[in-house]
């Protein structure tokens, strides 16, 4: 989670991505940004926290596709 000014600007959370063996060194990775926040690098600087923290927690990292939604 990054706070700015005391207020959740963005936040971030792996979940599993399939319940077959073949896909346990993988997760699906889930990023909120506040609207408010929008075009001021935080989804760079998120991804690049988590890709930091995945070996920590045996998760693969692959750069293969992203799929962005924004609400």
């Amino acid at each position: 989670m990054i706070k700015i000014d005391e207020e959740v600007a963005d936040w971030v959370s792996l979940s599993s991505f399939k319940d077959r063996a073949a896909y346990d060194i993988t997760a699906e990775i889930s990023i909120y940004i506040d609207q408010a926040f929008h075009k001021q690098g935080l989804g760079q600087k998120t991804l690049t926290f988590v890709e930091e923290q995945l070996s920590s927690l045996d998760i693969g990292v692959s750069k293969v596709g992203c799929i962005v939604l924004i609400i």
